[in-house]
């Protein structure tokens, strides 16, 4: 099970591109068939670099519906928007 970004985990049946632009975020999400994976994919982590389709996107989360899944993206904007993505992220001890 994928967990979603605790910015946007409380807005359960809200439109998520409406919560992005509130926050300052741009917001991607896709709909694929099958079901929810247990971690991106090698090809969809190989698409948030430099110059391919979701540059300047971070993986926010996934969420499992019948017979698909879907994986949300976010763009920061602002600078923010840029604090707050990162300040929601869990520490990692060195």
């Amino acid at each position: 099970m994928m967990d979603i970004h605790p910015l946007f985990a409380g807005f359960h049946g809200v439109d998520p591109y409406a919560v992005g632009a509130a926050l300052g975020f741009v917001i991607h999400v896709e709909v694929v068939r099958g079901p929810l994976p247990a971690a991106l994919q090698v090809g969809e982590r190989e698409r948030i670099g430099a110059r391919v389709d979701l540059d300047g996107f971070q993986f926010a989360g996934g969420w499992g519906a019948p017979g698909v899944h879907c994986l949300m993206f976010a763009k920061p904007l602002t600078d923010n928007a840029t604090r707050w993505w990162h300040s929601s992220l869990p520490e990692v001890s060195a």
